[in-house]
């Protein structure tokens, strides 16, 4: 059996975009298409089509006998905080139940493996009719990750130890920022919570201590 569980938490989950996930049409020729008359524009629309291009290229590393649709339309771009519900209503009406979650995540049922293909085809068909705002899926700048390293010093760890866990120690400024170029292991204050807590307890704390400041993208 084959279960993708929690797709995506917080700021993970945009990292997670970053990295391996799409936001408009599907298909090289399918992407052209639809990325008229979407009523995006310029710069935006170069960053999508991008983060199209790469979805497109991993899902094909994993499935290269996938059956992808040769159009899909952009119906709106979306903001971080509508993620968790935006993918887990478009994957359900695919047919892939999927559950919004309080910390930002998803979470799918439990499904055959000979059903991971088409559920990741739906994934990447969903990241496509709801791009994330491309701002959100941009490596994060100097200056953002000390901002975010203030933020976990300051308020985030604080937060999770008042709620009677133990994190691990943060790093240094230097190593935290060589995690996000990869020549440093990546810190996560959740990890030893998710590994020792119940789900309804890490959902729980996760809610209470967002793993990100809302104003991150402002630095």
């Amino acid at each position: 059996m084959s279960r993708i569980g929690l797709l995506a938490t917080g700021l993970s989950a945009l990292l997670l975009l970053t990295g391996c996930a799409a936001h408009s049409p599907i298909g090289s020729e399918g992407a052209q298409q639809a990325s008229s008359g979407t009523g995006i524009e310029g710069s935006t629309q170069r960053l999508v089509d991008a983060d199209i291009q790469a979805n497109l290229a991993n899902l094909k590393a994993k499935f290269p006998d996938a059956e992808i649709p040769d159009e899909v339309r952009v119906s709106r771009i979306i903001a971080p905080d509508e993620y968790a519900e935006v993918f887990s209503r478009c994957l359900t009406d695919a047919g892939f139940t999927a559950r919004a979650h309080p910390d930002g995540g998803i979470r799918f049922d439990e499904i055959p493996d000979e059903q991971a293909q088409a559920q990741a085809v739906a994934l990447y068909t969903c990241q496509a009719t709801y791009p994330l705002d491309p701002r959100y899926t941009q490596p994060l700048t100097g200056s953002q990750i000390a901002y975010l390293y203030d933020y976990y010093r300051d308020r985030l760890l604080p937060c999770l130890e008042g709620e009677g866990h133990t994190v691990s120690d943060l790093p240094s400024l230097t190593r935290f920022k060589e995690s996000f170029d990869g020549t440093a292991p990546g810190y996560s204050p959740f990890e030893s919570i998710a590994r020792g807590s119940s789900a309804e307890e890490f959902q729980r704390v996760s809610g209470l201590c967002p793993d990100f400041p809302q104003d991150l993208w402002e630095h």
